[in-house]
């Protein structure tokens, strides 16, 4: 039962580390249309704004899932806050974009600078926190690394990282490719087997 619902897990990751850079691409070339006045849609809201919402359910569920394992195969429950955090965080950030979008999308009010400025704020102050978020949950994995299988080692580390391109935002744009190869190992964690910890 307990490896089964890993494997969903596992899988779960690995949509959303596809998801994320279509979601991306999706975003891009509705930007790139609305600068053409291709589309006649406030701020560009489009099938990129469903994407992310859809990466951020599947985020949400690796995410439950890994504070699980964590405390199923290694009794580990100093993560849980940080993953709690994180569930959070991914409701406000994608739910709260969405919506916002949507409203002002359907209010036309998509032109209003004020408008603009307040989503722009979100985004911007959003990946700063999602940075912060996973500078933490890096740290706390990689302070007690000896405990854990090779793949969730590397999956703190890739956390550490991500965290630092993210909260710096001058690196930001490297996190568009650390995010899917973090969601990649975390699959990894999910589908190692159970017999193959190792605690060295």
């Amino acid at each position: 039962m307990e490896n089964s619902k890993y494997v969903t897990a596992g899988w779960v990751s690995i949509a959303a580390a596809g998801l994320f850079p279509l979601a991306i691409v999706f975003m891009g070339l509705e930007s790139e249309a609305l600068a053409r006045d291709l589309f006649d849609i406030s701020l560009g809201f489009g099938p990129s704004d469903f994407l992310f919402l859809l990466f951020a359910g599947l985020s949400i569920y690796a995410l439950w899932a890994l504070k699980s394992l964590m405390f199923e195969r290694y009794s580990f429950r100093e993560i849980g806050t940080i993953i709690w955090v994180s569930i959070f965080w991914h409701l406000v950030y994608y739910g709260g974009s969405f919506l916002i979008e949507l409203f002002l999308s359907l209010a036309r009010l998509g032109d209003n600078t004020g408008a603009v400025l307040m989503l722009t704020g979100l985004w911007v102050s959003g990946i700063v926190v999602f940075g912060i978020i996973d500078i933490i949950m890096g740290i706390i994995i990689l302070r007690q690394a000896r405990r854990f299988h090779r793949s969730v080692r590397l999956f703190g580390w890739l956390s550490l990282a991500l965290g630092i391109t993210e909260a710096s935002l001058v690196l930001a744009v490297l996190a568009l490719v650390l995010v899917p190869v973090t969601y990649v190992v975390l699959a990894l964690v999910f589908l190692s087997r159970p017999d193959t910890v190792e605690y060295v």
